[in-house]
């Protein structure tokens, strides 16, 4: 199995797996949240299909697949690996008002937001989950001493 990633300048990222039979199959992430299925013939170089996928489908077509998405990936984390946790906060109205990435930025250590719940929906990239909402639900992945400074930070709102 080989994995391309390329950038489509103005559209957004081309994925193309391409499986040991030689088979090759893609999807491109537009800006935003569209995704897109493309099946390519089999020469590879022709697509045969393809499917434009709301936001829903595509997470609905990822779970069939068996990705089980951030948190299915986060939970093997956790089982499998000696001394990394899973830590959950819920932003207040003191938020950090940038990305929160850059609000721990400055952070040392072996810890990182993977992701956010936002009005129920998982965005599974925290820098386009833009600034930190009262409400949110930050899932932050490390070691826990680590991750209670990710956290620390994101609970003063000060980034």
């Amino acid at each position: 199995m080989r994995i391309d990633h390329t950038v489509l300048p103005g559209v957004g990222k081309l994925h193309v797996l391409t499986t040991r039979a030689g088979r090759a199959v893609g999807v491109i992430r537009h800006h935003g949240d569209r995704r897109e299925l493309i099946v390519y013939s089999a020469d590879a170089d022709t697509v045969g299909t393809s499917v434009l996928l709301t936001p829903e489908e595509a997470t609905g077509l990822g779970e069939l697949l068996g990705g089980g998405g951030v948190a299915g990936r986060i939970a093997r984390l956790d089982h499998h690996s000696s001394g990394i946790v899973t830590l959950q906060l819920i932003l207040g109205p003191d938020a950090p008002p940038q990305n929160l990435v850059e609000a721990t930025s400055h952070v040392p250590g072996d810890a990182a937001v993977v992701a956010v719940v936002r009005d129920g929906q998982l965005i599974n990239d925290p820098v386009a989950a833009g600034p930190g909402r009262d409400g949110d639900l930050v899932i932050i992945v490390g070691t826990m001493t680590d991750a209670l400074a990710v956290m620390d930070a994101l609970h003063a709102g000060t980034g």
